[in-house]
């Protein structure tokens, strides 16, 4: 975990170093994941939401493309019972116009629980979302991670079955 969060600040400081324009600001939301197992041909999900809150950073690379790094703390609740996430977006954003942009890029997730069997804590994602700038510093998102399947903490696969986390996430930044 620490190489990654080393690695995603070397990046976003090779990319500050080069950037034209950098924004920097605080993010909160309302977030629903889903838990999805499969094996021996049973398919069990689970639904949980939650909210969100963090940091960002927006480094323009050209004036349509630009590169937001993120650092998430996440809580969902589920039938009373409560699962904290550290999720890493690395979001590539494409702006169509000056005030609407779309986003897609990797998403660490990274499960904060003593007492897992068998489930790797950290996932991986493809995230695909769109935004909308109301201000100059204030904007609106909407994000979608499909999670990839999780193998275990061995690196192989738990038997026949797979687990994915799929995480939706409607926020508001705020950029200063």
């Amino acid at each position: 975990m620490k190489k990654l969060l080393l690695s995603i600040a070397l990046v976003s400081f090779c990319f500050s170093a080069n950037a034209q324009d950098s924004k920097f600001g605080a993010t909160a939301g309302y977030q629903s994941v889903t838990g999805k197992v499969s094996g021996g041909g049973e398919d069990i999900s689970s639904d949980s939401s939650g909210f969100f809150l963090g940091v960002f950073a927006e480094f323009s690379v050209t004036e349509t493309f630009s590169i937001q790094p993120e650092l998430q703390y996440s809580s969902i609740t589920d039938e009373g019972e409560s699962t904290d996430l550290i999720i890493i977006p690395l979001m590539m954003k494409f702006h169509v116009t000056e005030n609407f942009n779309l986003m897609a890029g990797p998403q660490f997730d990274y499960i904060i629980e003593e007492d897992l069997e068998s489930i790797n804590k950290l996932g991986l994602g493809l995230g695909l979302g769109l935004g909308i700038d109301v201000s100059d510093n204030i904007s609106l998102g909407a994000r979608y991670s499909f999670g990839f399947d999780r193998l275990d903490d061995m690196g192989e696969d738990v038997g026949d079955a797979t687990f994915k986390l799929n995480i939706l996430q409607i926020g508001l930044n705020y950029s200063f």
